[in-house]
């Protein structure tokens, strides 16, 4: 392994290396393909390669390996979820990079954020308030949080502090639910710590509820400190000091690397990124003040002399995109227009001239850069903005001109607006995908609705493309296939065609998916495996603007497209034992058909003699069966006898007394009679009890006597 030059913002809508581009502004350019939990890079048909940032849903890659899907399409992988078995994708001779974990002993190049490192500041930080029994809380499935754990158990040893494992919780998830459980373990054991270093965010958000609800204030009693900078870390009560990364740059670096690697062709040199972070100190570890981003402050003689307006933009830029460092040779107001407008407003304002429109101002604080940071790095550009107006002014005291004022008043309120504005949106967008789930979930669930077929109730939703591949036979098997069960598009002719056969190696449809790609770098294309308890059913694909704005920066931007895909599984399992009842159903009618025919059936003995033994109970269904099978035998075989045998019937009663004297009475119309066999005595008298007048009808107790009797009645006749 060989390490990787220093990570730094190229430009803010894509990293370019070598005539190639892979977006680093949008969920990916278009065309994409996104599989699983993995991120796939594809060439589409006469172009460069093309690359996307991943998202999250469901599977792994010995899944992809052993069922093959697309591997005749994918160039090469960045593997995003649990990496320990990546090495399943490599038989497959394309580049590897993995996100998060470094694959020991493996030709794979990996991209991690500096997990040791943040750990190791975090650490330093609680020692600087004072505290040395120190916890450590972390899902140690993922590679990340195990480095981050040697990173807390090297602090230690540095300190000289002994580690002490009643100080360590291991959570079976990175949710705050599993962070929750976790710290109540120590609370348990009597809270060993007075401070807890915690893998995740999410858990560190569980853990600060778990001790909240068990009593403890923070940082009071405990100090928390966890790691990602996750939008909810900033406003969760109290605010979440927390280590801050860069997840644009994990995944720029790792299509950097695989294009390279694309570029230059086998053997892949196996490389190792690190990528910054930085501690962000807010009130759970004990910090009150303003927090400092640790970015090398400008003196206010650098405002007053000329050229300052691209020193402003590029302080202003590097404040927003810390930890991750500009570019030196970046313009940095020509790279991102909203803050070369700032520079300019600021400019007219100290001039005397027009104030900013407030729209441009919400423009800066809505841009992808702005967004991207936290919150304290935006009050942080609103101080520059103020120290420049200032030094520009030289009014005593550091005192403002009235418009340059005015503007730090605006970028105030306007950030504030801002803020309010993408919180709302994104509730919003959460309503939305709450009813639409709903509706979706109804309509599955109703397979005679229209829209609940092809795919149908995607058109509400700003997917522009899709369709459920279903696997013929088994998964694993080389020669698997997939088949066309569902197809949507909002362009009837870029449907994919239904009953249409692909190789697992050459699924999904590209040329379709080609087709629906916008090129406005806004669409991205999503795999998500169709499984239930007990099968995989096959793929559901999705193209179109997956994550929208509201969310693009969410953790849990594709929930809703996994739960989609839930929903269709279940669908396609209900659907089917649904046709295996009726299947059943149809089976069943057909036996109790044929063991009623069997239970009457007309066998001729002798010439003209028929014979219908009866089996088990008789029913008004059977009974009138009975009937059927004597008129039937009478008039198919002419007898002139029939002989009804109800032996293996077990009761008669006065429903089965009369089903026998209207079949007797029946054959006589045609000309025949009728011999009950099987009428023992007692249950003759029986009969006679109920009022059936049997004197009409000839019985006798057993097959043998009815049959003697009958051949010498015969012979009788002969001699006569």
């Amino acid at each position: 392994m060989v390490p990787h030059r220093e990570h730094r913002y190229s430009s803010p809508r894509e990293v370019k290396r070598h005539g190639t581009s892979a977006d680093t502004r949008h969920t990916g350019p278009s065309p994409v393909w996104l599989f699983l939990q993995h991120l796939a890079v594809w060439r589409p048909v006469g172009g460069a390669p093309r690359a996307c940032q991943p998202a999250g849903a469901a599977g792994n890659p010995e899944e992809a390996a052993a069922s093959g899907i697309a591997r005749h399409q994918v160039d090469a992988w960045i593997v995003t979820s649990h990496a320990g078995d990546a090495t399943h994708l490599l038989p497959q001779g394309k580049p590897v990079v993995s996100v998060g974990v470094k694959l020991a002993g493996l030709p794979c190049s990996a991209v991690v954020p500096d997990n040791r490192g943040g750990t190791a500041a975090a650490m330093r930080h609680l020692f600087e308030h004072g505290h040395e029994r120190i916890g450590f809380v972390g899902w140690m499935a993922l590679g990340d949080i195990q480095e981050r754990y040697e990173g807390y158990q090297a602090a230690l040893a540095e300190r000289g502090i002994a580690f002490d494992a009643a100080r360590v919780v291991f959570a079976h998830e990175p949710s705050a639910d599993a962070g929750r459980r976790a710290v109540r373990q120590l609370i348990d054991a009597g809270m060993p710590c007075s401070a807890i270093v915690v893998g995740s965010d999410m858990n560190a958000l569980g853990v600060i509820e778990g001790l909240r609800e068990a009593g403890y204030r923070i940082p009071g009693d405990v100090a928390v400190v966890g790691f990602d900078d996750i939008p909810l870390a900033q406003s969760t009560n109290p605010p979440l000091t927390t280590v801050r990364q860069s997840f644009d740059l994990l995944g720029a670096r790792a299509a950097e690397l695989l294009l390279a690697d694309l570029e230059r062709g086998a053997p892949y040199e196996p490389r190792v990124v690190a990528t910054p972070v930085t501690l962000v100190a807010r009130q759970s570890c004990g910090c009150a003040a303003m927090p400092s981003l640790g970015l090398p402050a400008l003196a206010d003689e650098q405002f007053r002399e000329p050229g300052w307006q691209p020193r402003l933009a590029r302080a202003i830029a590097a404040t927003l995109a810390h930890p991750v460092a500009i570019d030196p040779g970046l313009d940095a107001a020509q790279a991102w227009p909203e803050i070369a407008m700032l520079v300019g407003a600021l400019e007219q304002a100290l001039a005397g001239r027009a104030e900013l429109e407030p729209a441009d101002i919400q423009a800066l604080w809505r841009s992808d850069i702005a967004l991207r940071a936290n919150i304290e790095a935006q009050q942080a550009v609103v101080h520059l903005v103020e120290r420049a107006a200032a030094a520009r002014s030289g009014l005593p005291g550091g005192a403002l001109a009235t418009p340059a004022h005015a503007l730090v008043d605006q970028l105030h309120l306007e950030l504030m607006r801002s803020y309010r504005a993408y919180q709302e949106d994104r509730i919003r967008y959460l309503e939305r995908i709450v009813q639409s789930t709903h509706r979706i979930s109804l309509l599955l669930l109703d397979e005679s609705n229209p829209e609940a077929q092809q795919l149908r109730w995607l058109a509400p939703t700003a997917i522009d493309w899709g369709c459920v591949g279903l696997w013929n036979g088994t998964p694993q098997h080389p020669g698997a296939t997939l088949t066309i069960d569902q197809s949507y598009s909002r362009e009837p002719a870029g449907r994919a065609p239904l009953g249409q056969r692909y190789a697992s190696g050459d699924f999904p449809p590209l040329r379709q998916l080609q087709q629906q790609s916008p090129g406005d770098n806004t669409s991205t294309s999503l795999v998500l495996p169709l499984r239930t308890a007990n099968r995989d059913w096959g793929f559901l694909v999705l193209a179109g603007t997956l994550v929208p704005l509201e969310l693009r920066l969410s953790e849990n931007a594709t929930d809703s497209l996994v739960m989609w895909a839930t929903h269709l599984s279940t669908m396609l399992e209900r659907r089917e034992l649904l046709a295996s009842l009726r299947q059943s159903y149809e089976n069943e009618r057909v036996l109790v058909s044929t063991v009623r025919e069997l239970g009457a059936p007309a066998i001729p003995l002798l010439d003209g003699v028929l014979l219908i033994p009866l089996v088990g109970a008789i029913d008004t269904a059977r009974a009138q069966q009975v009937i059927s099978v004597v008129l039937e035998g009478v008039s198919q075989h002419h007898a002139d006898t029939v002989l009804l045998d109800l032996t293996a019937v077990p009761i008669v009663d006065t429903q089965v007394a009369n089903t026998l004297i209207q079949a007797a009475q029946a054959a006589t119309l045609l000309g025949s009679r009728v011999v009950l066999v099987g009428i023992r005595p007692e249950i003759a008298q029986s009969i006679v009890s109920l009022g059936i007048d049997l004197r009409q009808i000839f019985t006798r107790p057993t097959l043998a006597v009815a049959l003697k009797s009958l051949i010498e009645l015969r012979a009788a006749d002969a001699r006569r």
